[in-house]
This record gives structure tokens, C-alpha cells and sequence, in this order.
């Protein structure tokens, strides 16, 4: 259940393979099985742990259930119709728009950038933090040196460079890129209801550009 739920294919290769336990085998009051683990951890091995489980004879009456809830995870919608997943207000989960976690500085430098700690089941989209196989993951802009310039080889579906790619690699990479992070004015302003906007909601909040580089960067020649 455990190397299910982290996403270690190794340990569930081995267990497997020693014939230790009935890999259909439901735990507790909600008969929970090591399929339904490697989905809800959401790690970047959860669907090659399915087919090892599956492959294992794991009974996979609950299979399309599972498939649903992997899209739910990743905050998608479901792709039998179902609707988007809704989760119980976690306290512990820090507001993103407050405090250090508000500040550009940590949208420009670490949101979606370190990762999180939580090794249960949350809302992506109101946690900073980011998670195995999130669409919204970044590099820190200060380690790899990418443009806020979309990739066209990512839009594509893959970049063969990945981190190493000059470019931005996805939204959230190019709009929170310190170049151009509130470096204009949302078209909602103050009525704003994004979780996350990329977008000053007043004059005051935007970022100045360098008439060197038409960017919120200096070049590197004007700095001292």
C-alpha cells in the first residue's frame, strides 16, 4: 500500500514478485486497495505502478473508478463526464495569496517551484508547492537561466532539451518569469477572482520594465 501510494516501483516490483500479499487485497472500513494507493498519491509512477498491479492480477473491477480519480488528482475533469473534485477546507494548507507566500518575490522565485511536503491527497491549485506531475511545475529562474519566451518544441508535447531548455516550458514558466511577472495590468483588475494571476490588479502593483530590455530585467550591462 505504502510503495503504492509514494509511487516506488521498485518496492512493488519486489513484493510482487515474492508472492508476499494478495495484490487485490482491500484494507479498511472503505476497502481500500493498492490500486486505488497509486492513484490517489498522484506520483510521476502511478500509472506504470497500475500496470504492474494490474499485470500482478489485481482485480480491476474498480479500474475506470480509478482512472477517474487519477484526472480528479490532477484538478482535470474526469474522462467519463464526472466533475471536478471537490476537497474539504485543509487549514494547514498556507494562503497563497497572503503574507510571504504573496509576495513577488516568492511568486517569481518559488511558487510551484519547491516541492511539497503533504503526502496525502489536497488541492493543487490553492497550495504553492508543487507535486508529482503537475502541470503548473517551474525551475527556479535564478538556477536555470530560460527565457520567459514559450518553448514551441513544449507546446509541441516534448522537449528533448527539458531543464535545460533555454525557454519557457509551459504558462506558469513564461507569465511568473521575473521579466514579465506583473509587468502589465489584469483585464479584471480589482474584480479579479483568479486563485493565481500573473497580472497587476493596480498601478501600483506593477513591476517597472528596463528600457534596455522592454522586460521587468535589467541587461546584464547595466548592472553594477
Amino acid at each position: 500500500m505504502v510503495a503504492s501510494l509514494f509511487g516506488s516501483k521498485r518496492v512493488v516490483k519486489y513484493i510482487i514478485q515474492s508472492n508476499m500479499v494478495d495484490v487485490s487485497m482491500p484494507i479498511g472500513c472503505e476497502n481500500v486497495t493498492a490500486l486505488h494507493c497509486a492513484v490517489s498519491g498522484g506520483s510521476e509512477s502511478a500509472l506504470e505502478i497500475v500496470k504492474l498491479l494490474v499485470d500482478a492480477g489485481a482485480d480491476t473491477d474498480c479500474l475506470d473508478e480509478i482512472i477517474k480519480q487519477k484526472l480528479l488528482v490532477a484538478n482535470s475533469k474526469e474522462l467519463l463526464g464526472g466533475e471536478k473534485k471537490e476537497y474539504a477546507v485543509d487549514i494547514s494548507l498556507p494562503d497563497i495569496n497572503s503574507g510571504a507566500f504573496g509576495t513577488d518575490e516568492f511568486r517569481m522565485y518559488s511558487f510551484k517551484v519547491k516541492t511539497c511536503s503533504r503526502g496525502y491527497s489536497h488541492d493543487w491549485t490553492v497550495c504553492p508547492f508543487v507535486h508529482p506531475g503537475e502541470n503548473a511545475r517551474r525551475r527556479d529562474p535564478r538556477k536555470y537561466p530560460y527565457s520567459c519566451v514559450p518553448c514551441p518544441e513544449f507546446r509541441k508535447g516534448t522537449c528533448q532539451k527539458k531543464d535545460a531548455c533555454e525557454y519557457s516550458h509551459g504558462v506558469f514558466e513564461s507569465l511568473l518569469h521575473p521579466s514579465q511577472y506583473r509587468t502589465r495590468l489584469c483585464k479584471d483588475e480589482l474584480k479579479c477572482s483568479r486563485k493565481v494571476c500573473f497580472f497587476a490588479h493596480k498601478p501600483e502593483e506593477l513591476r517597472p520594465l528596463y528600457a534596455s530590455t522592454g522586460s521587468a530585467m535589467p541587461s546584464q550591462e547595466s548592472l553594477p
